[in-house]
């Protein structure tokens, strides 16, 4: 993992913190849709290292 893997994993993980332990979480249509498609992009780069350590 690089640093900017890590960087995304680490602010996936303060607002999904946010939003389960705050009293009021509020968001909107772009944030979420930011959140998504970083995840898409994550798990993406996860599957080619499964992949080219011929795991999957």
């Amino acid at each position: 993992m690089n640093v900017e893997n890590l960087r995304t994993l680490q602010s996936m993980e303060r607002i999904r913190s946010a939003s389960d332990y705050d009293d009021f979480y509020v968001t909107n249509k772009a944030e979420c849709e930011e959140q998504v498609k970083k995840a898409k992009d994550l798990l993406d780069k996860i599957c080619k290292y499964l992949v080219a350590e011929d795991v999957l």
